[in-house]
């Protein structure tokens, strides 16, 4: 017999809680994710970034995340629809089809970059899919968020074509916006790590990734 401890087993005092609270507590907020705990491991990637080779490559690496990770969410949401329709796979709507190929096309490949560092390649081709690795991310969740948003009540009265031309101005919108702040937020940094000497003092260095 299998069974699964949860933390209302291992908590009792969750017990004497009410139902919705209990779950509200054992639940765990994707705001939580995307604003406190995203932030600082993509601050740390960046920090310990080879700076030279990646703005070297950054138009491949861009096409890579960007170009790369819009067609395999059309391949996969495409294909996720067109099996739900003939009924190989779960059923899933237009939109829910799309959100998923966007979010499962977002790849970390953890593993390939541990056996090139093992295996010493090419510089250039580690940083290529290192880099994509990085901002396929921030593409697949803007993607993902502009699907949607794009199927929303308000978007549903207005035709296809105009859907289309939304859901593009406010991917362009929001991955710009992102990127402006993500570069406002590095400046400053820069500016006081400038001023900052984390040899004399390391601690330093780690709360502020945690900021």
């Amino acid at each position: 017999e299998i069974y699964t401890l949860s933390l209302h087993d291992a908590l009792p005092i969750l017990k004497l809680l009410p139902e919705a609270e209990s779950k509200r507590i054992e639940s765990f907020s994707p705001t939580m994710f995307f604003l406190v705990l995203l932030p600082p491991i993509i601050f740390e990637s960046g920090y310990n970034l080879h700076k030279g080779n990646f703005f070297q490559n950054i138009g491949s690496i861009m096409v890579f995340a960007i170009l790369g990770t819009a067609i395999s969410a059309l391949i996969v949401g495409g294909g996720v629809y067109l099996l739900g329709m003939a009924d190989i796979v779960y059923k899933l709507n237009f939109v829910e089809s799309f959100a998923f190929g966007s979010l499962i096309s977002a790849v970390d490949p953890v593993a390939t970059l541990a056996i090139f560092q093992a295996l010493d390649v090419d510089p250039v081709l580690n940083m290529l899919v290192f880099g994509e690795s990085i901002l396929n991310d921030a593409v697949a969740i803007v993607l993902t968020t502009t699907i949607v948003e794009s199927a929303s009540a308000e978007n549903e009265d207005i035709g296809a074509m105009a859907q289309i031309v939304s859901g593009v101005l406010r991917f362009i919108g929001v991955f710009l916006g992102s990127a402006g702040i993500g570069s406002l937020i590095a400046l400053i940094s820069s500016l006081i790590l400038k001023h900052i000497d984390l040899y004399t003092n390391p601690s330093l260095e780690f709360a502020l990734m945690l900021c």
